[in-house]
């Protein structure tokens, strides 16, 4: 995850939503290492189609 400072810093500057999806993001990459938007996209939890998904992680 991400350091404490970090962590502080972002959520002053996201909103929630963004600052949680950050989050999933970090972790994922930090578990997948080589990876792709539309592979993201595939793992990434959330209940919305895969063009919005990746769409949604582009645009972080």
């Amino acid at each position: 995850m991400l350091p404490s400072f970090h962590q502080t810093c972002l959520q002053s500057q996201l909103s929630q939503i963004q600052f949680a999806t950050l989050e999933i993001l970090v972790e994922l990459l930090q578990k997948e290492r080589r990876i792709t938007i539309e592979r993201l996209a595939t793992l990434f939890p959330q209940a919305i189609l895969f063009e919005n998904r990746r769409r949604n992680i582009n645009d972080v």
